[in-house]
C-alpha cells in the first residue's frame, strides 16, 4: 500500500518535471520549487467554489477545451490552487510555481494539438481525413483538434487512467470520438487498422520497446497515412544541462540503466521508478532507421530550434559553466562508480560538441548540427517510401 502511494505520487512528479521543457522557466528555479514540492501533500483544495462561472467560462474561451474537462480538471485537485479567482490572468498569477506550468500545459492541450495539425497539412503530410489515432493521448487535445480539422473518427490511447477521464471529459460532446484505456504495445489494436494520421507526441521516448511502438503503429496506417511523432532530444545543449523530465545535468548522456543509477543517487528514489517511467534516449538515426525498416521514409520538420550557429559559442560556455558547478555541488554527494560514468559522458559530449562545431564547412553539416545540438525536440514525420 505505501509503495502504491509512494508510486502514485513520484508518478505526478514526474508529469509536472515533464511540463517544465514547455514553458521555458529557470532550471534551476524550477529545480528548487521541485524539491518543495516532494514535501507537500497532494490533496485537493479546500476552497473551490460550487459555481466559478467567469473562471471557467474565461478558460473555455481561451483555450477551447469543454467545460467538462475544466470541472473534472478542476475536482481531480493537481496541487494548492485557488479556484475561486474571477478571470484566467488572476487565476494564473495567483498559481503557486509548479501550478503555473501543469495547468497552462494541461489547458493548453487543444492548442497543441491545433499547432501539430496545422504544422502536418502544411507540409501536405494530411492526404485524407477520415479517421485519426493519438498515441498516448493525455489530455485528449488533439482529438478535438482533429475533428475541427474535419477528421471524421478520431481515437485516442491513454495508458493512466486519471488522464483517461480527463481525454473523455474533453471529447464528451463530440461524435466519432471515443478514448481507449490501455497500453499500445502491450494491448492487441490490430483491429483499429486504416489511419490516415497518427500522432504520437512526447511519449515514445517513455515506452520499453520504442522499435515495437513503431513497427505497431505502422501497421495501423492507411497505404498513404502519416505519423508524426515528437520526440525530445538527448543531445540538445540545454537538455544536457538540465533535461526536460527530471532537471538532472547529464542524464541524457547516459543509457538506460545508467541514468537509473543516476537518477536514483540524485534523489534518492529506488532505480526502478526510473526504469519504470523512462527509455532508452536514441539520436535522430535510430528513429530514421527504425522508420525506414517498416517502409517508412522520415523526415524532420524546421521546429523546435533553439538557436543558430552563432548562438554555439554562449551555449557551449553556460554548459561548461553548469559542469564545473556540477563537479563542486552535486559530484562529492554521488557514489565513485556514478560520478564517473557523469563525468566521462560529458567530457565525451564537450569533446564531440566542439569537434563538430569547429568542423562545419557547407550548409548540410550546419544542417546536421543544428538537428543534432540545437533543437529540443524533434518532430519527425514518416510517410511510405516512394517506389524506386
Amino acid at each position: 500500500m505505501v509503495n502504491d502511494m509512494r508510486a502514485s505520487v513520484l508518478r505526478k512528479f514526474k508529469r509536472l518535471l515533464h511540463l517544465a521543457k514547455r514553458f521555458g522557466q529557470d532550471p534551476k528555479l524550477a529545480a528548487n520549487d521541485l524539491v518543495k514540492y516532494l514535501f507537500l501533500k497532494l490533496r485537493r483544495p479546500s476552497n473551490i467554489p460550487t459555481n466559478p462561472h467567469d473562471l471557467v467560462a474565461d478558460i473555455i474561451n481561451k483555450f477551447h477545451v469543454s467545460e467538462t474537462f475544466v470541472r473534472l480538471y478542476r475536482e481531480q485537485g493537481h496541487g494548492p490552487i485557488d479556484w475561486s479567482r474571477s478571470g484566467w490572468q488572476d487565476f494564473f498569477e495567483n498559481l503557486p510555481p509548479l501550478q503555473k506550468l501543469s495547468v497552462p500545459y494541461a489547458m493548453s492541450t487543444v492548442i497543441r494539438g491545433r499547432s501539430t495539425l496545422s504544422l502536418l497539412e502544411s507540409l501536405s503530410s494530411i492526404r485524407q481525413r477520415n479517421r485519426y489515432l493519438d498515441v498516448g493521448t493525455g489530455y485528449g487535445g488533439f482529438l478535438r483538434a482533429a475533428k475541427e480539422m474535419g477528421f471524421k473518427e478520431v481515437i485516442g490511447i491513454e495508458l493512466q487512467p486519471d488522464l483517461v477521464e480527463l481525454a473523455k471529459a474533453n471529447i464528451h460532446d463530440l461524435q466519432g470520438a471515443q478514448v481507449l484505456t490501455g497500453d499500445f504495445l502491450k494491448g492487441d489494436f490490430s483491429t483499429l487498422k486504416g489511419f490516415d494520421l497518427i500522432t504520437c507526441n512526447d511519449v515514445i521516448e517513455h515506452v520499453d520497446d520504442p522499435e515495437l511502438a513503431i513497427q505497431k503503429m505502422s501497421k495501423l496506417r492507411n497505404e498513404d497515412g502519416c505519423i508524426s511523432f515528437e520526440v525530445p532530444n538527448k543531445d540538445a545543449i540545454p537538455f544536457v544541462k538540465a533535461d526536460g523530465h527530471f532537471l538532472i545535468f547529464g542524464i541524457t548522456q547516459l543509457s538506460k540503466n545508467d541514468a537509473a543509477e543516476y537518477h536514483s543517487a540524485y534523489t534518492g528514489v529506488d532505480k526502478s521508478y526510473y526504469i519504470f517511467e523512462m527509455g532508452e534516449m536514441y539520436e535522430l538515426g535510430w528513429y530514421f532507421e527504425k522508420l525506414s525498416e517498416s517502409g517508412l521514409s522520415a523526415f524532420i520538420a524546421d521546429t523546435h530550434s533553439i538557436g543558430d550557429i552563432e548562438n554555439v559559442p554562449d551555449l557551449m560556455a553556460d554548459l561548461m559553466a553548469a559542469f564545473e558547478e556540477w563537479r563542486e555541488v552535486t559530484k562529492p554527494g554521488l557514489n565513485k562508480t556514478v560520478a564517473e560514468l557523469v563525468t566521462f559522458s560529458i567530457e565525451k559530449y564537450m569533446k564531440n560538441l566542439e569537434f563538430d562545431f569547429n568542423n562545419l564547412s557547407d550548409d548540410a553539416s550546419k544542417i546536421q548540427f543544428k538537428n543534432k545540438y540545437l533543437r529540443s525536440f524533434w518532430t519527425i514525420i514518416a510517410k511510405k517510401e516512394a517506389a524506386h
